[in-house]
């Protein structure tokens, strides 16, 4: 898998992968909660590895690209379906 983010650390604080994503620390744990990105415990602290960042970006590229898809599909089903001016 390539790497998204070009990754000098193997595993991230929460408030370390929050800024490489944008995202503000609740979003991210909002994430977490839905179980849309993974982490890990280290003792008692939870990280998020650079494999677990890269998972979800490509799980997010792959999303919008399908919804691009279907976005499209459904404008052409619906320009076929919209009758043509007619002539009188």
């Amino acid at each position: 898998m390539s790497s998204y983010l070009n990754h000098t650390k193997m595993a991230y604080t929460i408030e370390e992968a929050s800024a490489l994503l944008s995202l503000s620390r609740s979003q991210l744990y909002r994430l977490i909660d839905l179980r849309e990105i993974e982490t890990i415990t280290v003792g008692t602290s939870r990280r998020i590895t650079s494999r677990q960042l890269d998972a979800f970006l490509l799980s997010r590229e792959q999303s919008t690209a399908h919804m691009l898809d279907l976005n499209s599909l459904q404008s052409l089903v619906k320009s076929r379906r919209t009758p043509h001016a007619r002539k009188p």
